[in-house]
């Protein structure tokens, strides 16, 4: 979870130093003489508009992870769910041909899931009616079984497999371990 997260920072946050601050270095008054404090260029962090003294750079913060901790990290999150007995079978022929928001709003009714962030878990991320069915459905996230992963496992209470997800999970899993 801590890789994947890390790994979604863009890290582009930039301050300018008084070197990089557009305008003069020239003093701002004479040295001597005035009876206030010494003073150089007006691009010092002391002045409004001067640069920042340790201000942030950008940076990489992306993080690896080996395969095989991937993959039990994956299962374990899995695992998880089953033990706690938060993953659901879904079949969407009694959902229908046509695309409503109406239906998927009654499953989740019916199994008791309205009011929980719920992850449905597809075999193929196409615009299928039962996709375009959740679309407007707050709570409610739809992803690929192929691009699963444990921090959007642990991030849902409830796991959903539509149709054979579970058979696309577990081939394209056996081909990674393969290879």
């Amino acid at each position: 979870v801590r890789v994947y997260l890390h790994n979604q920072r863009q890290g582009t946050v930039s301050a300018q130093t008084r070197s990089e601050v557009t305008g003069t270095s020239q003093k701002v008054y004479r040295q001597k003489g005035t009876g206030r404090a010494r003073h150089g260029a007006a691009k010092a962090n002391l002045f409004r508009g001067g640069g920042v003294t340790f201000g942030p750079k950008p940076r990489e913060f992306s993080m690896s992870l080996n395969k095989k901790q991937k993959l039990k990290a994956l299962f374990v999150s899995l695992s998880q769910k089953a033990i706690s007995k938060n993953i659901r079978l879904l079949d969407t022929t009694e959902i229908g041909k046509k695309p409503q928001t109406k239906t998927v709003v009654q499953f989740l009714k019916e199994t008791e899931l309205v009011d929980k962030k719920v992850l449905f878990v597809l075999s193929k991320m196409e615009k299928s009616p039962f996709v375009l069915s959740t679309q407007n459905i707050g709570k409610v996230d739809v992803i690929q079984a192929s691009t699963i992963n444990p921090y959007q496992i642990l991030n849902h209470p409830e796991l959903v497999f539509v149709d054979d997800a579970l058979k696309a999970l577990d081939t394209h899993f056996r081909k990674q371990h393969e290879n």
